[in-house]
């Protein structure tokens, strides 16, 4: 058990060291300073947003289960690449809370999205809230929770261009643990 916490802690902090420092994204950011949001160990910030099927979802909700939040805009060309393999992670995952929040989007292009790539993930359109609670700049960005108080266990900031994201095979492997915890 401590070995596979201590591979956990590894890969997380891997991670983070290749993707947080990431700048640019795929929404033109007017605040290009260095993001100093939530990270791995931070508690996830407290935000209630209305779901794609009307129905009201809480951060705390998370509060002692595994939850993958996804950040997106799905004008994005990493975010395109992305949200098929967040989906087929959602469906292999059924006891995981996926959500994913749009970034500048409104719900007629996310539905439009969802339909076109056969999407089931659960999704939030939206401006700026709650991503302003997150982070300044950077899309796709995916926070991994877990914990009696729902802290942030994985922190990715994807850009393909310069460095590709975790497979869904190495977000799997990071789920597993979690799983392995819980």
């Amino acid at each position: 058990m401590a070995g596979q916490m201590k591979i956990l802690h590894s890969f997380c902090m891997f991670v983070v060291g290749m993707f947080s420092f990431l700048a640019s994204s795929c929404i033109s950011d007017k605040d290009s300073r260095p993001d100093s949001g939530v990270n791995v160990g931070d508690d996830l910030p407290l935000f209630q947003i209305t779901l794609n099927d009307n129905t009201t979802f809480c951060s705390s909700e998370l509060n002692g289960k595994i939850g993958v939040i996804v950040f997106f805009n799905t004008s994005c060309p990493d975010c395109v690449e992305e949200l098929p393999e967040i989906n087929h992670l959602f469906l292999e995952n059924p006891d995981i809370n996926f959500l994913c929040i749009a970034r500048n989007e409104d719900f007629e292009s996310i539905s439009r999205f969802w339909k076109s790539h056969n999407l089931s993930l659960p999704f939030v359109p939206a401006k700026t809230y709650p991503y302003n609670l997150f982070a300044t700049s950077g899309i796709p960005r995916i926070y991994i929770s877990y914990s009696p108080d729902a802290s942030v266990r994985a922190h990715i900031v994807a850009r393909f261009s310069d460095n590709p994201p975790p497979s869904r095979q190495e977000l799997q492997q990071i789920l597993n643990s979690l799983k392995d915890e819980s």
